[in-house]
C-alpha cells in the first residue's frame, strides 16, 4: 500500500470515530427535563409530570438552552438526540 493510499485510509476511520460528548454540566432535574421535551410534552405537561410548578420548568429551559446552547426547544431536542444526552 502506498503512502498516499495509506494516509487516505487513516483519515477514513479517523473521522468514524465518535466525537468526544460535550459535559454541558445539566443538573438532574435539567436532564430530566431535556429528557421529557425529547419525548414530547411541553412545558405544563413536564410541570405536571414532574410536580414542580409551570415557572419552574421554564426557568430550567432557561438554563439548558444556556448550557447547550441553543436558542429553541427544537434545536435543544435536536442536539440532545444527535449527542446522545438522554436515557
Amino acid at each position: 500500500m502506498s503512502p498516499y493510499v495509506a494516509k487516505r485510509v487513516l483519515e477514513h476511520f479517523r473521522t468514524m470515530l465518535p466525537k468526544p460528548v460535550e459535559d454541558y454540566k445539566l443538573t438532574t432535574r435539567e436532564s430530566e427535563i431535556l429528557t421529557e421535551l425529547v419525548d414530547g410534552l411541553d412545558s405544563k405537561q413536564i410541570a405536571g409530570k414532574l410536580f414542580i410548578s409551570y415557572e419552574t420548568v421554564r426557568n430550567h429551559l432557561k438554563h439548558i438552552y444556556e448550557k447547550l446552547h441553543v436558542c429553541s426547544r427544537s434545536q435543544a431536542v435536536s442536539k440532545a438526540l444527535q449527542e446522545g444526552l438522554t436515557k
